[in-house]
């Protein structure tokens, strides 16, 4: 159940990755994370894709969401490992059982 997102485009700026998404998670306003404890007052989906990202990839220590766009920052820089424990996190966001998640 839960229908996969599909990730239009990736940019890595030094320690900044930039992933489009074809799914708007929020409004154009934005919100923004340092921390999991940040992400626990908020239920909205980046809180809760923050919260992912946060237990995934030791390295991120912050996550900003606007429209279809988030904006991750891994301190000390990207790893390809890392790059595809994000983006695995991403595209399965809305997907609830393990066996289809792709």
């Amino acid at each position: 159940m839960g229908q996969t997102i599909i990730l239009q485009n990736r940019t890595v700026i030094g320690d900044v990755a930039l992933f489009d998404m074809n799914r708007s998670l929020n409004g154009q306003a934005g919100e923004h994370f340092s921390s999991v404890a940040d992400t626990e007052v908020s239920t909205t989906f980046p809180a809760l894709l923050a919260r992912r990202l946060f237990e995934t990839v030791d390295k991120v220590d912050h996550v900003f969401v606007a429209g279809s766009v988030a904006s991750v920052r891994a301190k000390g820089g990207w790893t390809d490992e890392a790059l595809g424990a994000v983006e695995f996190e991403l595209r399965n966001f809305f997907v609830h059982w393990a066996d289809n998640k792709s």
